[in-house]
């Protein structure tokens, strides 16, 4: 229902579209990340060291896949303008 409501209001499909494929994205590498990183270890830590790998993998997913676009200064990639200098430091960071 809220994918319909967004192309609604006039953000158009192409934008949906990218908005679930980046979605589709995150949560493949979160689940890579997860099963790569934190489940072979998962017997030997309590609840926040669960937490806190799953945080790092979050992070790390998240800089991966918005890095080129924070590079390439893609204009949906933040919600306001951004010098162009700290579009390349952010790419180069991610």
């Amino acid at each position: 229902m809220l994918l319909f409501v967004v192309v609604e209001q006039g953000a158009g499909a192409m934008a949906v579209l990218e908005q679930v494929l980046g979605l589709a994205l995150l949560l493949g590498a979160i689940w890579f990340g997860w099963w790569r990183w934190i489940a072979p270890y998962r017997k030997g830590l309590d609840s926040q060291g669960v937490g806190l790998l799953m945080l790092a993998v979050l992070a790390i997913a998240g800089g991966f896949i918005g890095s080129p676009f924070w590079w390439t200064d893609a204009p949906n990639s933040f919600s306001w303008a951004l010098p162009p200098l700290a579009v390349r430091l952010l790419g180069a960071a991610g």
